[in-house]
């Protein structure tokens, strides 16, 4: 019998962990009956989905409504993968589980330092997280990781077998050049993706772009929208460096930043993974990324594959834009990383994952 793998996930817009979904679901596609539930059938991500793949919603803009909605799913399932992604959104897929057939396999992902997203992406404390996650993810066949920095932190919610826990590093697309340039070279180009938020400490990172003592040679490009992107544009005008940043929004194709731009900052707070640095290593670009719990350091290899600098620290980062500029990474071992994180490596390792347990 052929199984069906189901993706968890409260919508489809533009994130780490739905990115790393959709690349997933497209390559199992070929092979399985995949389908999304989501919360809310939204998101910009969701043209990305292959045409057969269904899109099933829930439609509950509060997650703690959705319980009964996933009991009713899960009853008529048999034989089926169900993957769902992060907390608090998990707990609630592990409870309905209970009322689910024993021949389907529940597998939970995580994406983000718990502990530090405290305050800053949700609100709650860390007895809620120990009792939720210590009391419900133990249903599960496994909690998959996407790095050692959040497996560590994860159990220290967890009090229950931690063999259950597994890392496996998010998967990037192969990346392709785009034959129009779009930047000219008379500047060098620093390049910022990421969303527009308090994580993403983008406020750090353009006060260190106004400490470089010759502005007027660099250029910030900052890709990505998000809830700050109007404090971000006054912030960068009362910093009197607004002719030096380009606010560019979402894009749906990257690529061409990555092949146009010298440089890639990373300033983030805390990361689970950190995505974005594998494409940039895909492109031979130079990397300078905060270090932060937990990705930068694990993909970078502690500093071999770029520069890692404090977080929350602009001196440090304007420091290191001076110092990366000269240092010559060799772009093709920066490339020859990247490809540890290809999609056909990493969705084999989910799939070998899930078929052994």
């Amino acid at each position: 019998m052929m199984r069906s793998i189901y993706f968890i996930i409260p919508d489809l817009k533009c994130g780490g962990a739905e990115k790393v979904f959709i690349n997933l679901a497209n390559i199992y596609s070929k092979n399985y009956i995949v389908k999304f539930i989501l919360l809310e059938n939204k998101g910009e991500l969701i043209d990305e989905l292959n045409d057969n793949i269904e899109i099933i919603s829930l439609n509950s803009n509060r997650m703690r409504f959705s319980l009964f909605k996933f009991i009713k799913i899960f009853k008529k399932l048999n034989h089926t993968y169900v993957i769902s992604a992060m907390w608090p959104l998990n707990c609630i897929v592990m409870l309905s589980s209970l009322f689910a057939s024993k021949t389907n396999k529940f597998f939970l992902t995580e994406h983000v330092n718990l502990s530090k997203s405290i305050g800053i992406d949700f609100y709650s404390s860390k007895l809620i997280l120990y009792l939720s996650i210590s009391f419900t993810y133990f249903l599960s066949n496994k909690i998959i990781c996407v790095s050692d920095g959040v497996k560590k932190d994860i159990q220290k919610f967890y009090i229950f077998n931690k063999k259950k826990f597994v890392t496996i590093y998010n998967p990037i697309i192969k990346n392709t050049y785009d034959k129009n340039k779009i930047f000219k070279k008379t500047k060098v180009n620093i390049l910022s993706v990421g969303t527009l938020k308090t994580q993403k400490d983008h406020h750090t990172l353009l006060k260190a772009f106004s400490l470089l003592q010759n502005k007027s040679t660099f250029h910030l490009n900052i890709v990505g929208d998000g809830p700050l992107k109007d404090q971000l544009i006054k912030f960068s005008i009362d910093l009197k460096i607004e002719k030096y940043v380009t606010f560019h929004g979402f894009q749906k194709f990257t690529n061409k930043f990555y092949q146009d731009n010298e440089i890639f900052i990373l300033s983030s707070i805390y990361e689970g993974f950190g995505n974005v640095l594998v494409e940039a290593m895909s492109f031979g670009l130079k990397i300078i990324s905060t270090d932060c719990a937990n990705g930068p350091s694990e993909i970078l290899s502690n500093g071999k594959f770029g520069i890692l600098v404090p977080i929350k620290n602009p001196k440090k980062i304007t420091d290191a834009i001076y110092d990366i500029l000269n240092i010559n990474f060799d772009q093709n071992s920066l490339k020859m990383r990247s490809r540890d994180f290809k999609i056909d490596i990493i969705a084999n390792q989910y799939l070998n994952m899930m078929l052994s347990s």
